[in-house]
């Protein structure tokens, strides 16, 4: 008879089987980024083959802002996992603090960059504090009331904001010399503004801290014994959606030049919501995808407004079966995951 021990393999709580290897393969990352890249280049190809066509280099930037939007959602909606539909009020705001510093306070861009950053990323501190008091539909309605009252605020403050008939007058900025004067101008700019917020949600999700954020989202007392702040890893998560929102709201507001309430109310909201699941929650690329694509294809599809609306049905209802995104199916099955 044997009586030698046999050996136990080790088992891993959920925290450290988060380890970067966990979560993407180099493979995968090359792969993600080669996706990057060729998007990228299709999109400049794109665009330098509309540059005769204003119309369609604008609806080309406010999809790849709605792209970005629907980017920055992800620290809070797919790592953390904070039901929010409050990401267009912070677009809102970054948008509307943007026109009040070039227009009343006279700043420049960069000032007023910073500014909306900065009042953005306040407004997700408190709205971080709510998610630790409350949790999944509870959170929702809180996210819905707040989106509601920034909206009112917009449409109730004429003296500051314009009120309801919108902002106009707002100057054109420069940026090291280099005036936003036409939408080939405005196009570059939002492309810009789209890497930098892809590149730097990259970076935070695939680190230590979108490590803590997927703890506490699938297992708080786990991550609580791993030394993990489900407070601090909440506010941090919902403070970057609202900072990035902000910062793509500014370029909005510098590459328009008018903006109204109506563009960020609880309808805008609850879109972005939707196309991060139809693309992926936890995927970027995906969410990319679905927020730029599904706003262009509302664009081709502004003459049926009724089967527009139908076809987003159904593209939801289908991603609710799906589980996971649409466009990240193929990869999910070639994982041999559901």
């Amino acid at each position: 008879m044997n009586l030698r021990p046999t050996s136990v393999p080790p088992q891993r709580s959920f925290v450290g089987s988060l380890a970067p290897g966990a979560l993407r393969t180099w493979s995968q990352r090359r792969r993600a980024l080669t996706v990057v890249v060729v998007s990228l280049s299709a999109a400049a190809t794109v665009s330098v083959a509309l540059l005769g066509n204003p119309f369609l280099l604008q609806i080309l930037t406010i999809a790849l802002l709605n792209a970005g939007v629907t980017v920055a959602l992800a620290h809070s909606f797919g790592f953390a996992g904070m039901f929010n539909l409050s990401q267009g009020s912070f677009y809102g705001i970054g948008a509307y603090t943007t026109a009040i510093a070039l227009t009343d306070l006279g700043l420049n861009f960069f000032g007023a960059i910073l500014l909306a950053v900065l009042v953005a990323g306040a407004f997700g501190v408190f709205l971080g504090f709510v998610a630790t008091r409350l949790r999944g539909d509870y959170f929702a309605f809180a996210s819905i009331a707040f989106t509601i009252v920034i909206t009112q605020a917009i449409v109730n403050l004429p003296g500051i904001t314009r009120g309801g008939s919108g902002f106009f007058g707002i100057p054109v900025v420069s940026v090291f010399g280099w005036r936003i004067e036409s939408a080939r101008d405005g196009f570059v700019l939002a492309a810009a503004a789209f890497v930098l917020v892809f590149t730097v949600t990259r970076a935070v999700t695939t680190s230590y801290l979108g490590r803590a954020m997927l703890a506490v989202n699938h297992d708080e007392m786990s991550a609580r014994s791993m030394g993990v702040s489900p407070v601090f890893t909440r506010v941090i998560a919902m403070t970057l959606s609202a900072a990035s929102a902000g910062l793509l709201g500014c370029i909005l507001t510098t590459t328009v030049l008018f903006i109204q309430p109506n563009d960020f109310a609880i309808t805008y909201s609850m879109n972005v919501t939707l196309w991060a699941i139809v693309g992926g929650p936890t995927s970027l690329i995906g969410s990319a995808l679905a927020g730029g694509g599904i706003t262009l294809l509302q664009e081709q599809l502004r003459e049926f407004a009724d089967i527009r609306l139908a076809l987003l049905g159904i593209i939801v209802l289908f991603t609710v079966y799906l589980r996971g995104g649409v466009i990240t199916l193929p990869s999910r099955k070639r994982r041999g995951l559901k």
